[in-house]
């Protein structure tokens, strides 16, 4: 199990302060073709905006929309992206 597991929650599970940095952040990561890139550098500001608001806790809830409530990570990640004002 790890920090941004789905299932913490669903299953009355609490987390620990790891005060010894055992844990992996899991931050997440652009991955862009750099042709695609090039054409859109203003990607990286766009994407920057979107990985700040997913903290561990929001990228536990929407694993918890996956692993727990049965969606499809598309739709999962979506309705976070419309919530968060990402998408026109």
């Amino acid at each position: 199990m790890f920090l941004t597991d789905g299932r913490i929650v669903a299953n009355e599970l609490c987390t620990l302060e790891d005060d010894q940095s055992f844990s992996t952040t899991y931050n997440p990561a652009l991955n862009v073709r750099s042709d695609l890139f090039k054409k859109h550098p203003k990607l990286s500001d766009l994407f920057d905006d979107i990985a700040a608001r997913l903290d561990s806790d929001t990228l536990r809830e929407l694993n918890a929309r996956v692993d727990v409530d049965g969606r499809r990570p598309d739709g999962a990640a979506r309705s976070f992206l419309d919530a968060n004002g990402f998408t026109g």
